[in-house]
């Protein structure tokens, strides 16, 4: 996901700026022989409302859906309650942001978790370097949870994406200071040396890390010079195994290019992975930004869905054109029968911001939606997470229209449907994107985001966890 850092100045707002990728992180299925992708497919025609009409006539609000936006929910809609937000303990003179979460085993209520975030410098004695802290915790259970450090990653540079590691363990992909992207694929208590992990590439900024059984797939938004000496951004996504010998690159490949920022995300399916990513082309084959831009669309105003089932050596990829302003975050999150996909938009040139979403096959085809979640020119459009609460999907995003700002919280049914919905204000102003993760239960959801506070001049990484039953 693009970031962006309201009233944030110096260290802060240059860290900020500079993680041009980011999402959630899952579980993956094996990954096998090289194969075709999927074709993002058409829009459906429009939910079912509770006591509205359907389709193009289909009322909103509580009364119904939403015509070819999609399906609204009725109007006795179950609450998602908020508990009391709890603020993660930085140490002096840090500022934390950047909050990650990932699933780390265990079933129900005990079912771990970890928080990664990032610590970086705030005013304070000199040579302190930034860093990453990886947490874990069980947050279904009593509520606030208790911590324990898992790891930290010194001398960090931009933001980190982790998964649930191996050996139920934990894995990180992250860069350093020097430019070295690191695979970290098992993760324990303590701190791994500087470089320590397997060096993927350079200057690149970590966009989602997933499980397979034998390793993960990352996407990486890393920094590209176009042949006019313009500035670009160009999706990669790669695999890298572990094998006795220890972690390996087995292939990484390009995917899209845009001269905006960078949003991507990957999910498991049946057969490989879906990938979406926001792309200023219409790739045809796996080219990257060596394809070009096409004239007059320079930015991600594209949503692209890739099917990726080994090594793809090539690929068909399917675009979806429903606006002309930069698609600013995207979010996946799985189901037993494909995956689900959030995408945003920015307000631009008169038309509002939108954060939509839809149901794919296992071959990346819309199987049901878009829909229209929420528009506005208040929308804090790069703040969007989500993830799965069963086989339906929990999604939040940000409105900013008045002070405080308030983020909003859906349950969404396999059909668009709003089967529980909640919102709760924070005082301070949201930084970068809201990081999700649903319970094993499927009834509650944890918040994971940062907040810069004007008045102490630091940022703070803060949870929140919801019941959101149906």
């Amino acid at each position: 996901m693009r970031f962006l850092a309201p009233m944030v100045t110096g260290t802060a707002l240059a860290l900020a700026a500079a993680a041009g990728c980011g999402a959630r992180s899952d579980t993956l299925a094996d990954v096998g022989a090289a194969g075709t992708t999927g074709t993002g497919g058409a829009g459906a025609s429009g939910g079912n409302g509770g006591n509205g009409g359907s389709g193009n006539n289909g009322g909103d609000g509580n009364n119904g859906g939403d015509g070819n936006n999609g399906g609204g929910g009725g109007g006795n809609t179950p609450e998602c309650t908020p508990l009391e937000a709890v603020v993660v303990t930085a140490p002096p003179y840090m500022n934390s942001l950047l909050p990650r979460l990932a699933h780390s085993g265990g079933p129900d209520e005990k079912a771990r978790a970890v928080l990664g975030l990032v610590e970086i410098p705030a005013e304070g004695p000199v040579g302190i370097m930034s860093q990453a802290h990886t947490l874990g915790l069980e947050p279904w259970g009593a509520w606030p949870p208790p911590f324990a450090q898992t790891a930290m990653l010194s001398n960090v540079e931009g933001q980190i994406a982790i998964a649930e590691g191996i050996n139920d363990d934990l894995a990180a992909l992250y860069m350093t200071p020097a430019g070295d992207v690191l695979y970290s694929p098992g993760l324990a208590a303590g701190a791994p040396g500087p470089g320590a992990g397997l060096d993927i590439t350079t200057k690149a900024a970590p966009c989602f890390l997933a499980k397979q059984q034998t390793g993960h797939v990352f996407g990486l938004g890393t920094a590209y010079t176009l042949p006019s000496g313009e500035g670009a951004t160009e999706i990669t996504v790669g695999f890298a195994a572990l094998t006795l010998a220890g972690p390996m690159l087995a292939w990484m490949v390009p995917l899209g290019c845009s001269q905006g920022g960078a949003a991507a995300d990957g999910e498991a399916v049946k057969g490989g992975a879906l990938v979406a990513f926001g792309s200023g082309t219409t790739p045809l084959e796996l080219a990257g930004c060596a394809g070009g831009l096409e004239p007059g669309f320079p930015f991600s105003n594209r949503l692209v869905i890739a099917k990726i089932t080994g090594n793809p050596t090539t690929a068909m990829l399917g675009a979806v054109d429903d606006g002309y302003s930069q698609v600013d975050g995207i979010a996946m999150a799985g189901r037993s029968d494909g995956a689900w996909v959030v995408w945003s938009r920015f307000a631009f040139q008169g038309d509002p911001g939108t954060v939509q979403a839809a149901r794919l096959d296992d071959d990346g085809n819309f199987a049901a939606g878009p829909w229209k979640l929420a528009e506005g020119f208040n929308l804090h459009t790069g703040a969007i997470g989500a993830d799965r609460l069963g086989d339906d999907l929990v999604v939040a995003w940000a409105d900013v229209s008045q002070i405080p700002t308030r983020i909003e919280v859906r349950r969404l049914d396999g059909t668009g449907a709003a089967v529980a919905k909640g919102s709760f204000e924070v005082k301070d102003s949201l930084m970068q994107a809201i990081s999700v993760l649903g319970s094993p239960t499927g009834s509650d959801v944890l918040l994971a985001y940062s907040l810069w506070s004007e008045a102490e001049q630091s940022s703070k990484v803060h949870l929140q966890r919801l019941g959101c039953a149906q």
